[in-house]
């Protein structure tokens, strides 16, 4: 299929800030799958940080089909079940397509709440004291009342939980695993209620489900009910287009091979093809554009290695400091023997940085099995190699940690 691209438009990097609308490019197809699959079955994203996730929630958002709510939340500050409703109902409240009877419907149990018009700003919600008391059982009620509703209006809600992982674990060491566990009891079995049925969720976050679960404990069953869906990289079609755009909107405009040659290092990330861009932005027109594909990974190894612009990729390092405890040297060790060579589980295990550790199989398995789950590794089932799954990010690890 061949893919219909509109004319080169100079675009400016933002680094991670908020994208216009007009600007997203290359997600019109993940958006439409998105919600297709929504209509059948919640969702959760599960992707590295700085590849797109919270701008494609939002051109999801701005695209909802006839007969849908969407409401986006970003629960990342939320530290109790409260919190999360709270914030929940804050967006629900504000939302225009929210109805009357549905704002009837949750009234009820909101003991402080600010104008609901538009030029009002954001409504703040807070719970009556003996509902926040007892949020999960509050949570049930509520999420029924708007099922009926929505029932009624013959529409359907989505809910857009960002960052929810980081609020489950928040959750977690302030109120207890116990409560987190709780709470996602509460929300998988809503999810399978007939009382329900017209509300849908996608969960996101940037810290894998699988630590979260882990350390949350249970049976690991909260979530095995939700579709996976991954966003991918931009087809080569838009990454050139992409790397083209924004050269044009720093005033460089390149020839084909330079594009390509930057486009190839990019690997369909875009906040890589940005951190060159800006990279050649800051360093003046003395910095030359690649015309091959070496120059072009010099390039993205300086911006890297650019504290201003490297320091954006400090989650790619904090990731695996965070969640994997005591075995974060260990996972390191790993990464960074896989980032100069592939190899097999049993190659890997005889490394010297990595045989220190003094692991188990298992715990080298399981290891793993966490990386590839974080999406830092690739495995082929038929050579049986490990792999670092995106090359750029490959180059930006060394870069960043200095090895080579």
């Amino acid at each position: 299929m061949t893919t219909t691209l509109p004319p080169i438009r100079p675009l400016q990097p933002t680094l991670g800030g908020t994208v216009p609308i007009a600007d997203i490019i290359g997600r019109d197809e993940t958006v439409d799958r998105l919600w297709q699959d929504v209509a059948h079955n919640s969702q959760r994203i599960n992707e590295m940080r700085r590849f797109g996730k919270t701008t494609v929630l939002r051109l999801m958002e701005h695209r909802v089909p006839d007969g849908w709510i969407c409401t986006r939340t970003t629960v990342q500050a939320a530290r109790s079940s409260a919190d999360l409703l709270e914030l929940t109902l804050d967006d629900l409240l504000a939302h225009a397509s929210f109805g009357k009877r549905a704002r009837q419907a949750v009234s009820g149990f909101v003991g402080q709440i600010g104008e609901m018009n538009a030029s009002a700003g954001p409504v703040r919600v807070q719970l009556k004291p003996e509902f926040r008391s007892s949020p999960n059982s509050t949570f049930q009620a509520i999420l029924a009342s708007v099922n009926e509703q929505l029932t009624h209006d013959n529409k359907r809600l989505l809910i857009i939980w960002d960052e929810f992982p980081d609020a489950i674990r928040a959750i977690a060491e302030k109120e207890g695993h116990t409560a987190a566990e709780d709470l996602l009891a509460l929300l998988r079995a809503n999810r399978e209620r007939a009382d329900s049925e017209r509300i849908r969720w996608v969960l996101t976050g940037s810290v894998g489900f699988h630590h979260v679960l882990r350390m949350v404990g249970g049976h690991g069953t909260a979530l095995n009910d939700v579709s996976v869906c991954t966003l991918g990289t931009l087809s080569p079609e838009w990454n050139r287009w992409f790397v083209a755009s924004l050269l044009l909107g720093i005033d460089r405009a390149a020839s084909p091979d330079q594009t390509d040659a930057m486009a190839a290092v990019t690997g369909g990330i875009p906040f890589v093809a940005e951190m060159m861009t800006r990279y050649l932005q800051d360093a003046g027109p003395q910095v030359e554009l690649p015309v091959t594909r070496s120059q072009a990974n010099d390039l993205l190894i300086d911006a890297a290695s650019q504290e201003s612009l490297g320091a954006d990729w400090a989650p790619l390092l904090a990731r695996v400091d965070d969640y994997y405890g005591q075995l974060n040297e260990f996972a390191e060790a790993i990464l960074d023997e896989l980032a100069l060579i592939a190899l097999r589980e049993s190659s890997i295990a005889r490394r010297p940085t990595v045989a220190q550790f003094a692991a188990t199989e298992r715990q080298l398995h399981d290891i793993l099995g966490l990386l590839l789950q974080d999406h830092y590794l690739a495995y082929d089932h038929h050579t049986g190699l490990y792999s670092w799954r995106h090359e750029p990010l490959r180059t930006i690890w060394q870069a960043l940690r200095k090895t080579s």
